[in-house]
Parts: structure tokens; C-alpha cells; sequence
């Protein structure tokens, strides 16, 4: 999550704040709710986390939250090296499953024409 200033802004002008609480939401937030769920996860299991394109493209409008999911990315395959091996054999995924109504995407130019194409497309068509 961005403030909104973060998201209908230039990045060049994201504020060292702005940058910070939405990297902590969005990134960090994985490895602190990790670092919680540990002991519960005596006999591995999964960790999954959610993307977006705008992690690796540049999506005009999503701005600050492209850099934020490019952290989470990173962040996943981290805790995976960690997490993988025994004794904890823990997977740790970020999936991208498409276009999501979110807070986040409200701010994408054609953020609905470009979900209306994914349902379009899907095998599913939803």
C-alpha cells in the first residue's frame, strides 16, 4: 500500500516517508508476519506473497509500488534460500495472478480496460 500522494505523484518526487512506509507495507511486512508464523510452522509448509507486473515493467501511474514489488520479489527469494532447506522446508512463492482491484490499483491509467482483456483471455474468463 502507497499513500496517495506516492501513487498520483511523480516518483522523483516520492518523499524519503512516503518511500519508506510504502516499502515497509508492501516488503518488509513479509518478513516481520514470517518471523510470527515461524514457530507454528514446525512441519514446513508454503508462505505465499502477491505481485504485480509493475514489479519489473514500468506501469505509468503505479509509480512508488513498482519499486515496492520489485522489493517484495527480492525479499521472497531470500527468505526461499533460507526457509527452503530442512529442518524448516518452508516454500516461500510471490505469485503475480493478474490484474486485482486493490487501493494500489485505483491508480493505474487503464487499470480496467487492462482487467477486462485479462478476463477476456483467461481460461475461465473471470
Amino acid at each position: 500500500h502507497a499513500p496517495t500522494k506516492a501513487m498520483k505523484g511523480s516518483l522523483l518526487t516520492t518523499s524519503r516517508e512516503d518511500f519508506s512506509s510504502t516499502h515497509d507495507v508492501s516488503s518488509y511486512s513479509l518478513i516481520a508476519t514470517t518471523r510470527n508464523i515461524l514457530p507454528y510452522m514446525t512441519e514446513g509448509g508454503s508462505i505465499i506473497s502477491l505481485s504485480y507486473l509493475g514489479s519489473t515493467k514500468v506501469v505509468p501511474g503505479y509509480n512508488i509500488m513498482g519499486c515496492a514489488k520489485a522489493s517484495l520479489e527480492a525479499t521472497s527469494r531470500g527468505l526461499a534460500v533460507e526457509l527452503g532447506p530442512p529442518p524448516q522446508s518452508i516454500r516461500v512463492n510471490c505469485i503475480s495472478p493478474g490484474p486485482i482491484s486493490s487501493l494500489a490499483s485505483r491508480g493505474i491509467q487503464g487499470f480496467l480496460d487492462m482487467k477486462n482483456k485479462s478476463i477476456e483471455k483467461a481460461p475461465l474468463h473471470r
